[in-house]
């Protein structure tokens, strides 16, 4: 807010200031709330639209050519493409007096053979296989139209304050179609614990709940093997949705699904 009034009296060496402690506050990978991130960004925008035009006019080197990088606006953005092994080697370079600022940001989605590792903290997820008799069985290899119930349990860590904005997202291998406990009328024998919003589409269930420390929801699901082949299990995870120091997630893998053998025509 400080930065917002000083911007609007044109006061701007004290802005110029508080204006890199905001950013800085901003280029962190920690958690902000709603209202401090709006109000961080309404201040940046009346600070740089009190500036008047700022250009830029920088030079990027990339694979030995160099390249400009001009805009009329106070910000521009590149697309770096990496090689291989998902690296780039770029020289950046500013022969203007004004300060220029660079950020990088990665994107991408992990190939099959890349496994992301479970991961725990004040959250802990555990999942559970089991048939529809509630024998533990293992989801690496199945037959085809095998009905898979899932025991999803999420505990929180004595002392610790989760809150209402846990959000726990699942998505399913190619090979599974989802059972949606409304349709079926299943609902109150397989969901389990309450929530306060669940969005059941094609590939994915998204569960979104609260919780105290201490304290373990359990929520079910069920599936069915319905497509035979190999195919990629995403890691699952469970997050506040504001507070990045609440996360965990299972291990990702593979599994197949086995077609069951025709039997010959005499």
């Amino acid at each position: 807010i400080r930065l917002w009034v000083l911007s609007r009296l044109e006061l701007r060496q004290e802005a110029s200031l508080l204006a890199r402690r905001v950013a800085e506050k901003m280029g962190k990978d920690q958690w902000m709330s709603t209202q401090s991130t709006s109000w961080s960004i309404l201040a940046m925008s009346e600070f740089y639209r009190n500036r008047g035009a700022q250009r830029i006019d920088a030079n990027i080197e990339m694979n030995g050519k160099n390249e400009k990088l001009f805009s009329n606006k106070p910000l521009v953005s590149k697309q770096i493409p990496l090689d291989k092994q998902g690296r780039q080697l770029i020289k950046l370079s500013n022969p203007n007096k004004s300060e220029l600022f660079t950020r990088v940001i990665t994107s991408g989605v992990p190939g099959t053979d890349y496994q992301v590792p479970a991961k725990q903290g004040k959250l802990k997820l555990t999942v559970n296989f089991s048939d529809l008799s509630g024998k533990p069985i293992s989801i690496e290899k199945i037959k085809r139209g095998t009905d898979i119930n899932i025991t999803v349990m999420v505990t929180a860590a004595a002392g610790s304050k989760p809150g209402n904005d846990l959000a726990l997202t699942m998505l399913m291998p190619s090979g599974w179609e989802i059972e949606n406990n409304r349709i079926s009328g299943m609902e109150a024998s397989v969901s389990g614990n309450e929530f306060i919003y669940q969005d059941i589409r094609d590939d994915r269930v998204m569960t979104y709940f609260g919780m105290q420390g201490g304290s373990t929801k359990v929520f079910r699901f069920r599936v069915n093997a319905s497509y035979a082949g190999k195919f990629y299990l995403p890691a699952w995870t469970c997050e506040a949705m504001y507070d990045d120091t609440y996360t965990c997630n299972t291990a990702s893998g593979n599994i197949e699904i086995e077609a069951p053998l025709r039997k010959e025509i005499q």
